[in-house]
């Protein structure tokens, strides 16, 4: 199994990997946008999603907040044009408005599941 997550926070993905780990899984780890779209071409068939990924800068030295909005809009793409192995989509997000967009976004073409990250940890659920 091919699990990918996008998170900004080096922690919550070795907790996430310590918790879901799984014999033969291969684990690839995206901190920002840009990275998760990238490696979404590793056809993952779990994609872990925080919605805030922090600050970021621009080529023009212009600060923005990085979301996973741009990821979920690529999952979309693949599924849509039949290239995608994605079975499951977990956006684990504290923050409530943006983790139901991404959920009520991805629905219509993904199994996706919306949870805050501490309840991630607690919760017991098979992700293969």
């Amino acid at each position: 199994m091919k699990i990918l997550i996008v998170d900004d926070h080096l922690e919550r993905h070795d907790k996430i990997k310590n918790k879901f780990n799984e014999r033969d899984t291969i684990w690839y780890s995206a901190f920002n946008s840009d990275e998760g779209i990238s490696l979404l071409q590793q056809k993952p068939d779990v994609v872990f999603l925080d919605h805030d990924l922090g600050e970021r800068y621009s080529s023009r030295d212009m600060s923005f907040i990085d979301t996973t909005v741009p990821v979920a809009e690529e999952i979309i793409r693949l599924c849509k044009s039949n290239s995608s192995s994605i079975g499951l989509v977990i956006v684990h997000s504290m923050n409530i408005v943006g983790r139901n967009n991404l959920v009520n976004m991805l629905d219509p073409y993904v199994e996706v599941k919306g949870i805050t990250y501490s309840a991630l940890l607690r919760v017991t659920f098979s992700i293969g």
